[in-house]
């Protein structure tokens, strides 16, 4: 069982979620909070796994909300709705939540975030994938693209083209990242061909991640007995 909290200052949007998402109860146990605040008190006391919050409420954010989430509690899953599209604070956004989802959002596209994010968040706790790294002789490196990622995310200036730009130069990387983004596996309706709708489709956080998977593997050598597995990866 999932326990999702969804976090929205207006009670009759937040009863509208747990209506519209009553016929998953038997995999999704769906709690409720109407303010920041609330919030936290309820992860004080549950072991959440996913949380989705709007962006504009009072007093505190969602955005806020999820920067001291994603600070105290890094294992669980974080969304965020937003109805605006500055560039500075979807790259903003993109530095804290695994997916924004445009607000409005019809329930179809919430549940299909919520199952793809899901998915992707589950690799990294992944049995088999802690058997491969625990197989290893030797830690591979940290992928170049990775380090030049990270500096520019850091910079107070960072822009989302500056970040395509730097994955641009890594060829393969680009085109496993829009396989990636494309896969039937994430759900999209439609077909993304460039690489910048798909860094700000996947998030920063998910970029990294990928980058960091991508460059690492290919570094060394991998166990016959796991091939199989690593291909499954690459969806």
């Amino acid at each position: 069982m999932i326990d999702l909290l969804f976090v929205d200052d207006e009670a009759n949007i937040t009863q509208g979620i747990v209506r519209s998402l009553r016929p998953l109860k038997s995999k999704w146990n769906v709690i409720t909070a109407n303010s920041g605040q609330d919030a936290l008190k309820i992860l004080e006391e549950m072991n959440i796994d996913i949380i989705i919050s709007d962006m504009q409420m009072p007093v505190m954010d969602g955005l806020t909300l999820l920067t001291i989430v994603k600070d105290k509690y890094p294992h669980i899953v974080r969304l965020i709705l937003s109805g605006q599209y500055k560039q500075q604070k979807t790259l903003d956004m993109s530095k804290i939540v695994h997916r924004t989802l445009s607000k409005p959002c019809k329930t179809e596209e919430v549940i299909a975030a919520i199952e793809s994010t899901l998915i992707i968040a589950e690799l990294i706790k992944n049995k088999s994938i802690r058997t491969i790294v625990n197989s290893l002789n030797n830690l591979p490196s940290l992928p170049e693209t990775y380090l030049r990622l990270e500096k520019e995310i850091q910079k107070s200036s960072v822009s989302l083209q500056s970040i395509v730009d730097i994955i641009s130069n890594d060829i393969a990387m680009s085109a496993k990242i829009l396989q990636i983004s494309n896969s039937a596996f994430l759900g999209l309706s439609r077909e993304i061909i460039d690489l910048f709708d798909a860094v700000k489709f996947l998030g920063i956080e998910v970029i990294k991640s990928l980058v960091l998977y991508i460059g690492a593997f290919s570094s060394f050598n991998v166990k016959d007995e796991h091939l199989d597995f690593i291909n499954e990866l690459w969806f």
